[in-house]
Order: structure tokens, then C-alpha cells, then sequence
């Protein structure tokens, strides 16, 4: 029988050499990441050690004839049909591996238990309990400074953003819609034939604007795809917050949630177009935004200490940004509100329902709000 230091040093080693490979994983942005090759690393220790050391007082008496060890093998095998129930394939994002991971390191130390291994399944947990919970804050962190820096490379290559993409081309169409348009007025009596052509051409020119408005709201971002909507929204957050002087106050889930591919985008896209307004028009020197989810549905809050926005302009129409944060929340079966705010600057509340699988947030504002001055 080995003996305790023995035991929780296999343990621990186990956890570093699964992290070498984790990390590894983590780099190139697989699914299993540093956390899940850790976990089934000391997994797998520990039921080791149990089919080899754990049965040694049954086996010792008279006239056994059975192999306890096959217990072992057979909870592996069920484990994992229940840890493939809690993985999420969503488009092209994998969800729940860590949980998945977890679930099977639990069925491990249930095993040791049972095997009388008291120190090693003690020692187990209390590894696991830090790989799920000390080193996510690393991993989140990695996670937002390679995320950062592959938007810098995709910029330096000359790939261009939704924002360019959106101001660019509807420039130019617009540009081209009015230059037509003043041709057809000038041309309008002389030139009824080449006046008709021009009507033809607007009226092309107003489907194209309306077929690129469709497209940039319908594309879905890398970040927010690859990263869930609470990355995604410290990401924007903090990336205005630096190009415009603003310091930033987020109340946001400790975790990512899990809300359907619409309802994502559609905050995120609110969230955008708000806080483009407020770099172009507010004057803030302060900007918040909390994110709650529960009771069905997901409320989205964002604020800011500008000059306010006025009555005229809430009742403008034809404000494209405005215009096209209501219809995409009301789209949805949610609702959008925007106000001025007291004593100044603009608020904007959204709430859209929700089906989702996080944990409620809790009501605002946090213990410890993330401000950032910069």
C-alpha cells in the first residue's frame, strides 16, 4: 500500500503534467483547454491508484475469486455517457468539456472513497476544487489578452472591421444615391429616357443600402462567438473605454451565460450602436453596463454622464442607430427603452426574454463593481 505523501505527490504531478499539455491545447484555442486536460489527468490517477491499491484488503482473504477492480472500469464506462450529456455543441462552439471533465473526476474520488482511500480522495478534491476555481481567472485572462491580440493582427493584415465596412460602404452608396438623384432632377425635362434610367439606379442604390444593412446586422461577431456574450461586452466595453478616455463600470456575470444565437447578437449589436452614440455624441467622461439574467428573461442597462440626449432626437425616425436598436429588440419579443438621464447624460434599458442554463445573476449593483479609469 503506498503511503499518503506518496499518494497526494502522484496526485499533484498528475496536475502539473496535464497543465503542460492543457496549456499547449489552450494556445491554439481547442475546446479542451488547460482545465480539462488537468482534470483528467489526476482523474485518471486517482482511479488508478484505487484498481491497484484499493481492493488489497478484499483481496486478502480466503477464497476470493473476484476481481473488484472491474468496478472501476465499469463506472469510467458509465461516467461517460453522463459527461456527454452536460457538452453543448452550438455552430461551431463547444460547451460544458470542463464540466464534462469534472463530473468524471468526481466518479473518481467516489471510487476512492469506496476503496477506503480516505487521504487520496481528499487530496483529490481539494486539487480539483483549484484547477475549476483558482486557475479560471488565468484562463479567462489568457483567453481576453489572445483574443485581443488577434483582432491587432487581423487589423494589421488589413482585414476590415464591421465599423469600416458600415461607415465606408454606406458612404459610398449614399454619396452615389445622391449624386444620381441630383442628375435626375437636372435631366428630369430634357431627358425623360435618361431621367427613367435614373429612377431605375435609385432605386437599385436604395436596395443596396437596405441588402448592407441587413448584412452587417445579421453577421455575428469572432468575439462573441467564440467567447459568449459576457467576454464579448467587457471586450467592447473596455476597447471604447480606452479610445475614448471613458472609465468604464461593468456589472457583469462572473461566468458566461447561455442564451440563444438572436438574443446574443441583438445585445451585443445595442450594446455596440450605444456605445458608438456616446463616443460620437454624449461628450462622457463615464460609461456602465450591467448585464442580469433571470425570472426568463435577460436585462441589458447601459448609461453614461454625457450631455443627454433630447426629446427631438428620441423622436427622430429616420435615426438609422435608433431605428435599428428597437426594431432588432422588438424583433425578439423584447423591449427597448432609452431615456435622458438624471441629471444628465443617456440611459438605455433593454429586456428580452430568455432560455438560459447560467446561474441568475444576483440584483445590481455587485459587491465589487470592475472600474477601469484609463
Amino acid at each position: 500500500m503506498l503511503g499518503n505523501l506518496e499518494l497526494i505527490s502522484r496526485l499533484v504531478l498528475a496536475a502539473a503534467l496535464g497543465s503542460v499539455i492543457g496549456f499547449e491545447r489552450e494556445r491554439l484555442s481547442w475546446a479542451a483547454g488547460l482545465r480539462t486536460h488537468m482534470l483528467v489527468c489526476v482523474g485518471s490517477t486517482l482511479i488508478m491508484i484505487v484498481s491497484a491499491y484499493g481492493f488489497a484488503e478484499v483481496l486478502s482473504g480466503e477464497h476470493v475469486v473476484l476481481d473488484p477492480s472491474r468496478m472501476a472500469a465499469q463506472v469510467v464506462s458509465g461516467i461517460g455517457f453522463l459527461g456527454a450529456g452536460s457538452i453543448l455543441l452550438r455552430g461551431e462552439i463547444v460547451r460544458g468539456l470542463t464540466t464534462a471533465a469534472s463530473l468524471w473526476s468526481v466518479a473518481a474520488i467516489g471510487l476512492a472513497v469506496g476503496g477506503g482511500l480516505y487521504t487520496a480522495s481528499i487530496a483529490a478534491t481539494i486539487i480539483i476544487l483549484i484547477i475549476l476555481a483558482g486557475i479560471k481567472p488565468l484562463e479567462r485572462r489568457f483567453i481576453t489578452v489572445k483574443q485581443r491580440r488577434q483582432v491587432t493582427m487581423i487589423v494589421e493584415r488589413g482585414t476590415m472591421t464591421f465599423h469600416s465596412l458600415h461607415d465606408e460602404l454606406g458612404a459610398i452608396l449614399t454619396a452615389s444615391k445622391m449624386d444620381v438623384a441630383w442628375a435626375n432632377r437636372k435631366l428630369k425635362d430634357s431627358a425623360p429616357d435618361i431621367s427613367e434610367k435614373l429612377k431605375r439606379a435609385l432605386a437599385n442604390l436604395d436596395q443596396g443600402i437596405a441588402l448592407k444593412r441587413r448584412i452587417i446586422e445579421d453577421m455575428r461577431p469572432t468575439v462573441l462567438a467564440n467567447f459568449g456574450l459576457v467576454t464579448a461586452l467587457r471586450t467592447l466595453a473596455d476597447e471604447a473605454a480606452q479610445r475614448n478616455n471613458w472609465t468604464l463600470e461593468l456589472h457583469l456575470p462572473a461566468d458566461d451565460i447561455q442564451l440563444d444565437e438572436q438574443t446574443e447578437i441583438a445585445l451585443f449589436r445595442v450594446a455596440q450602436e450605444s456605445l458608438t452614440n456616446a463616443a460620437k455624441y454624449a461628450r462622457a467622461s463615464k460609461v456602465s453596463i450591467a448585464l442580469q439574467v433571470g425570472d426568463g428573461q435577460v436585462a441589458l442597462h447601459i448609461a453614461d454622464n454625457g450631455v443627454g440626449i433630447t426629446p427631438a432626437d428620441m423622436n427622430r425616425t429616420h435615426t438609422h442607430g435608433l431605428l435599428g436598436m428597437r426594431q432588432r429588440v422588438a424583433a425578439h419579443g423584447g423591449r427597448f427603452e432609452i431615456r435622458r438621464g438624471v441629471p444628465n447624460g443617456t440611459d438605455i434599458d433593454v429586456a428580452m426574454p430568455s432560455v438560459s442554463t447560467a446561474t441568475p445573476s444576483v440584483d445590481l449593483p455587485p459587491a465589487t463593481p470592475s472600474r477601469t479609469p484609463v
